[in-house]
């Protein structure tokens, strides 16, 4: 009975993921990469707040916080997906008003955009430095 405290405190951390969790969980579909982005940047925004509360003891969660701040950054653009109106503004044309000759170019950016946040969320930097996300 010496461990019951633990076992408590790890029931009540389990309600607590259970409904801090919920509303993505429920929202969750299988047919689309974009609910990855959604599951991904809703742990790395609850470890972003661990690493800067009172309950982290880590000598260099400013430098976590900051690596996980970038992920953030880029999994938050791939969530909103709003490539297309940022390749609208790069190329200063209204959205669906171009010609055709035109609409090639624009994907491609488009596109090149989208993937650049994607190499930052899946990069051999991170894939390096996710082994010290823990306190």
């Amino acid at each position: 009975m010496k461990n019951l405290g633990f076992y408590i405190s790890s029931f009540k951390n389990g309600v607590k993921n259970l409904i801090k969790w919920f509303p993505v969980i429920w929202k969750d579909r299988d047919w689309s990469e974009h609910y990855i982005y959604i599951l991904l940047l809703k742990k790395v925004e609850n470890k972003i707040k661990f690493f800067q509360s009172d309950n982290c003891y880590s000598a260099n969660s400013d430098e976590v916080v900051n690596q996980l701040e970038i992920v953030r950054k880029a999994l938050n653009r791939l969530v909103k997906d709003e490539y297309y109106e940022e390749a609208c503004v790069f190329y200063g044309v209204e959205p669906y008003n171009f010609d055709n000759d035109f609409r090639r170019d624009f994907y491609e950016l488009e596109e090149k955009i989208r993937n650049e946040d994607i190499k930052v969320v899946f990069s051999k930097e991170v894939s390096e430095q996710i082994r010290g996300w823990w306190d």
